[in-house]
């Protein structure tokens, strides 16, 4: 989202934008009041709504990330995800059912022998800024997109774990009142973010498996404009 607002400002410099960063639960009620035109957010388990109108965008990876130095990165143990819960979680606040469900079940194996967190996440965050500062200064696991942490890892900062579960997989959507024509600027704005989006699908299927040195890496599937 970010790329693309920086794109709709540099074509329309006498823009003004309001813009929210907060998950799903917070926006749509907005949106509903008619405070904001549209929101981006992950559909992933999301009910399907008459009154509102969904514009797919392509599925998404979720990384696990860790400071230069972590100790699972210095283990001689089998990596797993039970091993990686044993590390406090910085992440999104709220994630879709399936995905928790895939984290509690992993939670609940690692405590039968490593102590863990008592709650997933343990460190729950809107702001991808702050979950990278947090992932880098501490031994907790960040769990961000590819492109949200390029910088850092070419930077030698953070690294990317080797172990990539496909449940970590998000389908993100456009969503706008049915009823509600969007504006100009707003149909320009969502042509903008899906040329970005379909941009950073390339780049993830480009990097992932240079990063991960792992030739078999899953890709992350492609979705076309879908409307609901």
């Amino acid at each position: 989202v970010e790329r693309a607002v920086v794109r709709l400002v540099r074509a329309h410099p006498a823009i003004r934008l309001q813009i929210h960063t907060e998950n799903r639960e917070k926006l749509l009620p907005l949106l509903r009041k008619r405070e904001l035109e549209l929101a981006v957010v992950g559909v992933s388990g999301m009910e399907v709504e008459p009154e509102l109108h969904i514009t797919g965008l392509n599925q998404h990876q979720g990384y696990f990330v860790v400071r230069k130095g972590h100790p699972l990165l210095a283990s001689k143990e089998v990596l797993t995800l039970q091993r990686i819960l044993q590390f406090p979680g910085v992440m999104t606040s709220r994630i879709s059912p399936s995905i928790l469900k895939q984290f509690l079940a992993g939670e609940s194996e690692a405590r039968t022998t490593h102590p863990s967190p008592k709650s997933f996440p343990a460190i729950a965050c809107e702001s991808v800024a702050m979950m990278k500062m947090i992932t880098a200064e501490t031994d907790t696991v960040g769990i961000l997109p590819l492109n949200a942490v390029m910088a850092e890892v070419r930077a030698g900062r953070l690294v990317v774990l080797s172990l990539v579960p496909p449940f970590m997989k998000v389908d993100f959507g456009i969503v706008r009142l049915a009823h509600r024509s969007l504006s100009p600027i707003g149909e320009t704005f969502v042509r903008i973010l899906q040329e970005v989006d379909a941009e950073l699908l390339n780049f993830e299927q480009k990097n992932a498996p240079r990063i991960l040195g792992a030739p078999n890496h899953a890709r992350p599937k492609a979705r076309s404009a879908t409307n609901s």
